[in-house]
């Protein structure tokens, strides 16, 4: 409930971004709903392998619905992946010509950037040194803290950003009375707001590797979205908040 008006807002912020950058430029698609159609009946029935290879994946889905949270939804992606290559059913020339190393290295290089950043102290130092020192009021902190997690989250995982920022904002939250559970959504809801980046979110690294976007198609409409979702959220934050009883402490 308190999410629900961000993703109404910014549905129809993204809506009117992406149709002034990106115009539809195709009367119809018919031609290629033809084509996929001809592919589709090409590839006949499924064959055995690819009936075993379905089997695993619902299993993955399966083990991610009732072991994600004991076993972590990693280890059960790890898991699915060693069974296709125990079982034959991948080899590794069917990997390695389809996948974007550059996007897996630069996640990779993320994870490890926000757990330097964490281990190092850094990111208590960067919070409490603009946090603290900035904000007079709960809504004013909830504004500063929700626009370091949007920034954060364009260069480092969100999940980093969030197991960065959590420790540093429950203290803020006990200096303004604020119910340390609302940060929970202070932190997490925006460091799920990333557009700019690439590595802001698998979406954005997966729009940026298939070679057809500049980072300047991403970085100008994306900043336009991060800052309009930063506005939005806040804006939810202050106004509808408290009307489901959600106090941003004091002002």
């Amino acid at each position: 409930m308190a999410s629900l008006p961000i993703t109404v807002g910014m549905l129809l912020v993204g809506w009117v971004v992406i149709t002034r950058f990106f115009p539809i430029d195709v009367a119809s698609i018919r031609a290629a709903d033809a084509l996929l159609e001809e592919k589709a009946l090409a590839l006949g029935r499924m064959s055995v392998k690819e009936k075993a290879i379905a089997l695993v994946m619902l299993a993955t889905l399966a083990g991610w619905i009732l072991g994600g949270e004991e076993f972590g939804l990693g280890n059960v992606a790890i898991g699915a992946v060693v069974a296709l290559f125990v079982l034959d059913l991948v080899k590794w020339e069917d990997v390695e010509g389809y996948v974007s190393w550059g996007i897996l290295v630069m996640y990779g290089g993320a994870i490890a950037l926000g757990a330097a950043t964490n281990g190092s102290g850094a990111a208590q130092w960067l919070s409490q040194n603009t946090i603290s020192r900035w904000s007079s009021s709960g809504p004013g902190a909830v504004a500063i803290i929700s626009a370091l997690s949007i920034v954060l989250t364009e260069l480092m995982s969100n999940s980093a950003v969030v197991a960065m920022l959590m420790p540093v904002t429950l203290g803020v939250a006990s200096d303004f009375t604020m119910d340390p559970r609302v940060m929970a959504l202070v932190v997490a809801v925006p460091a799920g707001l990333g557009f700019t980046m690439p590595i802001g979110t698998p979406a954005n690294a997966i729009a940026y590797s298939s070679g057809h976007l500049r980072m300047r198609d991403m970085m100008i409409p994306g900043a336009i979205l991060a800052f309009a979702s930063w506005a939005v959220f806040n804006l939810v934050a202050r106004l509808f908040w408290p009307l489901l009883g959600i106090s941003l402490g004091s002002a």
